[in-house]
């Protein structure tokens, strides 16, 4: 049908052209002789360009037949279909594309010019609108348009929709997993955490290790070393473990001073029934008036433990002066260099932890020798000190080598203990083999 009306409209335009271009008497009226002056073209009396504004029309046309032409040339156009130029140039559409190949050819000036200057320019006054040239308006296109954009939105939304819940899913099993992380930490925590029976056995351990492996003299003299020695000892020969016996010098033993387990306070310093063997720094005459009255009062107290108690107005004037004592050395201990005072310090401490002990209901004990490390063995004397629930307390001055003397003993018995056990349970090994 397409190929028809190209037809139609090419043999249209063809014959009205033909028409229109012979000059007839109805048109003589638009003639009009040229003027020798101006030649062909005249330009218009106001203008002042002598430029040929009609640059597309013959030079050798007079105005009124270049009107005529066009007019005729309009009403020929407008006998063509509208259809027959949609998305077509006149020039360079339909016809120049029509099957008849000489219009294309030979007009091609006529339909490349005059074609796309009425698709490009709309016959130049009409403000660039071409109504012949213009889109095809078709009236259900705005419809379907409008549906096919509800429906897309409609998807987006659904699409959207789904996107938001798969995202909320997404979060709940980042918790999810993020809870199972937490339990599985907390497990591993809880599962590689020492308890605090395992601390205390690890200390335990700990202590045993450097208290077989040359301590340092002080926690010796302490009695940290020779607790933690007995409390091994106890736990083996509680097991059934038997070694070689170690013995003891009865005059090491006396020097060792004990107590009850979880008390404080060391009668040491008294065991000598009170005559106190003061230090140099302590000789001192600042400290006399303190000094002679402790030691008088000293010696009547231990008397007094050993009978049936203490007075306790004694051991009060006893306890206001060895503070006195206490506060008065510290002050002057810029006066002091530092072997002097510690040896000064070390006294009083002893001093004052043996009059905590003198205050103590079963201070008694101390002198009728139930609270006394007893034993010709180690063996003995661990049985002893575990029947006794007694502790070693710490050394005062004089009795450096009577511990060390002990720990060497506890030391040697341990290593004959252990010895043993090893050897019983490889024999036990070999038997179950």
């Amino acid at each position: 049908m397409r190929t028809s009306v190209i037809k139609w409209a090419f043999v249209a335009l063809l014959s009205a052209t033909a028409a229109g271009l012979q000059p007839g008497q109805a048109h003589a009226q638009f003639a009009n002789p040229r003027n020798p002056a101006f030649g062909a073209f005249q330009p218009a009396f106001n203008s002042t360009a002598f430029a040929n504004p009609n640059f597309r029309i013959n030079p050798n046309l007079s105005l009124q037949q270049a009107a005529f032409n066009t007019a005729v040339l309009g009403q020929s156009l407008r006998q063509i279909p509208p259809v027959a130029f949609l998305n077509q140039g006149l020039g360079t559409g339909s016809l120049i594309n029509s099957p008849f190949g000489g219009f294309g050819g030979g007009f091609g000036g006529f339909g490349g010019g005059f074609g796309n200057s009425l698709a490009a320019d709309g016959f130049g006054g009409y403000g660039g609108y071409n109504p012949y040239t213009g889109g095809y308006y078709d009236p259900y296109s705005s419809a379907l348009f409008g549906v096919a954009d509800i429906v897309n939105s409609q998807g987006k939304f659904l699409i959207s929709n789904e996107q938001s819940w798969l995202m909320h899913e997404q979060q709940k099993q980042a918790r999810i997993e993020t809870r199972r992380k937490l339990f599985d930490e907390y497990r591993y925590e809880k599962e590689n955490t020492p308890s605090a029976q395992e601390l205390r056995e690890r200390d335990q351990k700990t202590l045993y290790r450097r208290s077989i492996t040359n301590p340092p003299t002080n926690e010796i003299l302490s009695g940290d070393s020779l607790n933690t020695l007995l409390d091994h000892l106890t736990k083996m020969q509680s097991s059934g473990a038997r070694g070689p016996s170690v013995p003891l010098d009865e005059s090491t033993l006396r020097q060792v001073n004990v107590r009850p387990d979880g008390r404080s306070g060391n009668i040491g310093l008294l065991k000598n029934l009170g005559n106190l063997k003061w230090p140099q720094p302590l000789q001192a005459a600042e400290y006399d008036k303190e000094r002679k009255q402790l030691e008088e009062y000293l010696p009547m107290v231990v008397k007094q433990a050993s009978d049936q108690g203490v007075d306790p107005g004694t051991l009060n004037a006893i306890r206001e002066d060895v503070e006195k004592l206490q506060d008065r050395f510290s002050g002057n201990v810029n006066d002091l260099g530092t072997g002097r005072y510690i040896e000064g310090k070390r006294f009083l401490n002893a001093l004052d932890e043996a009059v905590q002990a003198l205050g103590q209901q079963d201070a008694t004990n101390y002198f009728n020798h139930k609270y006394e490390a007893k034993g010709k063995t180690v063996a003995e004397l661990v049985n002893y000190m575990k029947e006794k629930g007694l502790r070693f307390a710490p050394s005062v001055a004089g009795e450096e080598s009577a511990y060390r003397g002990l720990h060497q003993a506890l030391v040697a018995y341990d290593a004959n203990l252990t010895q043993v056990a090893t050897k019983d349970a490889g024999d036990s090994g070999k038997t179950k083999e």
